[in-house]
């Protein structure tokens, strides 16, 4: 089983060979050039997205895992988060093989996150977003202690001819673009579906105290995930990231 996916698949080799054991948090890699590209070609062989964000991505490596960072596409996220214009990263992927260690996920991301620190200086947050319409809750970023401020608004989705579920984003990913009477040509329908699991994680103290007000509600409590009863899904079970 795959982060994002329920294909089963390979584990991502790097080039060079040899194994990937789970490493400690200093090593976390940087791929560029063909390792870039190898893992681009990963993630939309095997993310249920079947796509990558269009703008400015950092991919690493940890161990199997794949993960990659990107700009929004939501200008307004860090106003939205923190309460004025910042500078945000989104955790826009994540992807690792079946039969990765357990704690893989979470040390991957604790790991890469140290890494994009240090690449791109004056970061305030970082987002990320879990999918319960593929069965994803987020529970490895609770399991980083990232923080959950709440869903994202309703979603488009397209459900395939044997019931899948399509994200919009594989139609218009790069140069595969297609028209909505193209993809209804192909025996997918439109449908609108609950949003995203919205987790965040500030990076400098006064994000991380402005992000802990902004989920203060107007009657005094904290914001809630929802309990294990309400997503459906137990937590003892919960592996999977974007």
């Amino acid at each position: 089983m795959s982060v994002g996916s329920v294909m089963v698949a390979r584990p991502f080799q790097a080039e060079g060979g040899g194994s990937n054991p789970t490493p400690t948090l200093q090593a976390a890699k940087l791929l560029l050039d063909q390792d870039r590209e190898r893992a681009i070609a990963t993630l939309k062989e095997h993310h249920y997205t079947q796509s990558v964000s269009a703008g400015k991505t950092h991919y690493f490596e940890y161990g199997q895992a794949l993960i990659s960072f990107s700009i929004p596409a939501n200008k307004n996220i860090g106003k939205f988060l923190l309460g004025r214009k910042c500078k945000v990263w989104e955790l826009s992927r994540m992807w690792a093989p079946d039969g990765h260690d357990r704690n893989l996920l979470s040390k991957a991301i604790a790991a890469c996150v140290r890494y994009l620190k240090r690449l791109e200086p004056g970061v305030d947050c970082l987002v990320c977003y879990a999918d319960p319409n593929v069965g994803h809750q987020g529970g490895v970023y609770r399991a980083a202690s990232w923080v959950y401020t709440g869903r994202s608004s309703e979603v488009r989705y397209y459900i395939g001819p044997n019931n899948e579920i399509a994200a919009r984003r594989r139609f218009h990913s790069g140069r595969k673009i297609l028209r909505k009477a193209e993809i209804e040509a192909l025996g997918y329908t439109e449908a609108k579906l609950p949003g995203k699991h919205r987790f965040a994680r500030g990076l400098t103290r006064r994000a991380r105290k402005e992000l802990e007000k902004k989920l203060v509600l107007t009657a005094g409590r904290p914001s809630r995930f929802p309990s294990n009863t309400e997503q459906g899904t137990p937590e003892a079970v919960e592996t999977k990231g974007d």
